[in-house]
């Protein structure tokens, strides 16, 4: 921020700084964490108990997922807080705060390797909506 403000325009300073810049799509970052991790889609859709139908969608770019719903894909891939903060960002979801109650839960989920039911039972334990939507 401190840069972009000393900056003249922002025509300059994306040219000044091109290599910072947010490059992939939701999509072709899915696809990279695919290839990275050598994981499958049902895999990755299973361990995020996201409905298969809809996780195919959100993979094929057919669907915008909801941060909940990016989360689940967090844990289903297994990422680190560093990818699931790019997970957020690339998908212009706000990134986990650690000053947010509710993020903090997650954070240390994230954090501690926990998978997707442990940290829904911790939110639902402190009274915080549960990631995977219980319809």
């Amino acid at each position: 921020m401190k840069i972009l403000g000393q900056t003249p325009n922002a025509e300059k300073f994306i040219s000044n700084n091109s290599s910072e810049l947010l490059a992939l799509s939701l999509t072709e970052y899915l696809e990279k964490l695919l290839k990275d991790k050598k994981m499958k889609k049902s895999d990755v859709i299973r361990d995020s108990n996201l409905d298969a139908t809809y996780g195919y969608q959100i993979f094929d770019g057919k669907r915008k997922p909801s941060r909940d719903k990016l989360l689940q894909l967090a844990f289903g891939f297994g990422l680190t807080i560093d990818e699931t903060q790019n997970l957020l960002k690339i998908a212009r979801e706000a990134v986990l705060y650690p000053r947010v109650e509710r993020d903090i839960f997650i954070l240390a989920a994230l954090h501690n390797k926990s998978n997707l039911s442990d940290c829904d039972e911790m939110l639902e334990e402190h009274g915080f909506k549960q990631l995977e939507s219980k319809i």
